[in-house]
């Protein structure tokens, strides 16, 4: 993914919205939450388009979010690569 990568802290965040979103619009539609401890598993799909070359995409996601103190301290973003890529062109 040209977003794909591993950021840390606030910078981090910044950096990796900025890279997704001049790749893609797209909206989340969250699905069903899982309670997994200190972990919250989202599920659901992405839905939007590429701005490259403005194709269309729907693909399944799965976002975890790793909670301690009452705090976000990880969060991990899993998407359909092969169809995601497929969009991408």
């Amino acid at each position: 993914m040209p977003w794909g990568d591993h950021y840390e802290g606030e910078a981090g965040v910044r950096e990796f919205f900025a890279r997704l979103l001049r790749a893609v619009d797209s909206t989340l539609a969250l699905e069903r939450f899982i309670d997994a401890g200190d972990h919250v598993v989202a599920l659901g799909r992405s839905r939007g388009t590429e701005k490259a070359h403005g194709r269309r995409f729907d693909v399944p996601i799965a976002h975890v979010w790793q909670i301690r103190d009452g705090k976000v301290v990880g969060v991990y973003y899993h998407i359909d690569n092969p169809t995601m890529l497929a969009a991408l062109g």
